[in-house]
């Protein structure tokens, strides 16, 4: 990497501070540089604070951003004011799970999403079940019947040993063949006492 001289830090200072009109480009200061704009940007950012650059400064992200990221994660980008690929870069780069909502089905059915994840499948796995006929649809979402089924009937397709502990102990619950974890089942003892 080729050391800044003095000469060159002077240039791309006058430039900086000349005002938007007088200003050349940065190709041509790249030019007379013999330097890339990228390697020019990248001394700036180096050598001048934030509000002393000659570009228009990225909004930080705020905590009560992240936190509309996190639990609205639909509506991230209309309620920050952002575009949907700056919360996208954003959620990506730090890494951030947004919580997925499934549409509330009031029918007794499950959401595709939610039959993935609680069999340990992705939701192509899921949409294949359903074209072969293993599982059934009901008003748009997974007929209770076919999901018991599945936990009875065809344990096997279930990827149960991926799953966390709580959601094996939910399968056996509701029927799953496992005799390997105790679990107590739910009761309405305490419930009936008034």
């Amino acid at each position: 990497m080729r050391r800044w001289t003095t000469k060159e830090a002077k240039a791309v200072l006058e430039w900086a501070r000349a005002t938007n009109g007088d200003r050349r480009s940065l190709e041509e200061l790249s030019e007379e540089l013999h330097r890339s704009p990228a390697a020019i940007k990248q001394f700036m950012r180096r050598e001048f604070p934030e509000d002393a650059r000659p570009w228009p400064q990225r909004r930080r992200w705020q905590s009560e951003e992240v936190e509309v990221i996190l639990n609205e994660a639909e509506r991230a980008p209309v309620a920050l004011g952002r575009t949907r690929e700056a919360v996208r870069k954003y959620v990506k780069r730090n890494g951030l799970k947004p919580a997925r909502r499934e549409k509330v089905r009031h029918d007794g059915g499950y959401a595709i999403g939610q039959v993935a994840e609680d069999f340990g499948r992705s939701r192509r796995t899921v949409y294949r079940w359903i074209s072969k006929g293993i599982l059934r649809r009901f008003n748009g979402s997974i007929a209770e019947s076919s999901y018991e089924e599945i936990i009875k009937d065809r344990p096997h397709l279930i990827a149960y040993s991926q799953l966390s502990r709580e959601r094996k102990e939910w399968l056996i619950v509701n029927g799953y063949p496992d005799d390997s974890i105790q679990v107590n089942r739910p009761s309405v003892k305490g419930l009936l006492k008034g």
